[in-house]
């Protein structure tokens, strides 16, 4: 994965005629392997910055471990539901750039 991030950003035609020819791997499968750790990321720093670092305006302090994880959990679901409305919208818009359909692609 590293390598084909750096080769894209060395020599991006290459490698993107290299993924070409690859076979895309399930939504699924990429979803639970890489992308729902990286929404962990965002959604375990919102819990402990609000119990730990809080919300401070002017002369009001909060700081709740309760609205932390009640946070975090909406964040993860938001970042989920975009993920996948993303990737279905992407699939429909396909044809309109001279694109097939692929929603393993997309």
């Amino acid at each position: 994965m590293i390598d084909k991030v750096k080769n894209i950003l060395v020599n991006p035609k290459g490698q993107f005629e290299k993924s070409e020819k690859e076979e895309a791997p399930a939504m699924m499968t990429s979803f639970t392997s890489y992308v729902a750790l990286l929404f962990l990321i965002p959604a375990v720093f919102t819990i402990i910055g609000w119990g730990v670092i809080g919300y401070n305006v002017v002369f009001v302090s909060i700081k709740s471990w309760e609205v932390g994880i009640k946070l975090g959990i909406a964040l993860y679901v938001a970042c989920v539901a975009t993920f996948f409305a993303t990737t279905y919208l992407i699939d429909a818009l396909a044809p309109s750039f001279k694109s097939t359909k692929n929603l393993n692609r997309s």
